[in-house]
């Protein structure tokens, strides 16, 4: 993640390495971010085959990597290949992030309401009790909406008001 060291003419960056070295150190990448009260970030431990989230509070020390929350998909989703490929987060502060299964090409939809301390899967389901959507790769949230785009056209909407 790169965070900035100052605005104006002469933007410079502080870089804030996760897992790249220790016992938790992983190949992967990082595919979407946003920032507002809280920051939440979103990608793929490619080892593992795994999504990851990295959550923060934009009034902590974001350079220190102590001040991240660090989330596995696969604790709300085992024994899947999961990849995050977008976040976002609500009007009550929420997060979410969607993304997808690498092998069996679905869509997922996890949402937190503790600030990256967990997450619960809010997937919409077919009469299988497995994901009814396809790939997900984008989210927005608007007027008390989550929005999700993805794969073959996919555009869900899903009313999250405010707590």
């Amino acid at each position: 993640v790169f965070l900035p060291k100052e605005w104006g003419d002469n933007i410079d960056f502080n870089i804030v390495q996760f897992n790249n070295s220790g016992l938790g150190a992983f190949d992967g990448e990082l595919w979407d971010i946003e920032v507002k009260e809280n920051i939440i970030v979103g990608g793929v431990n490619q080892s593992a085959g795994e999504g990851v989230i990295y959550t923060g509070v934009t009034s902590s020390d974001l350079v220190d990597p102590a001040n991240w929350r660090f989330y596995r998909v696969s604790q709300v989703i085992p024994d899947q290949a999961t990849w995050v490929m977008g976040v976002c987060q609500g009007d009550a502060g929420d997060l979410y992030a969607v993304g997808r299964e690498s092998r069996e090409e679905w869509g997922f939809v996890l949402r937190s309401t503790d600030g990256g301390a967990s997450f619960t899967n809010i997937t919409p389901l077919n009469e299988e009790g497995a994901s009814a959507i396809p790939d997900a790769s984008r989210c927005v949230v608007k007027g008390g909406v989550l929005m999700v785009a993805g794969a073959n056209g996919l555009f869900a909407s899903l009313p999250v008001a405010a707590r």
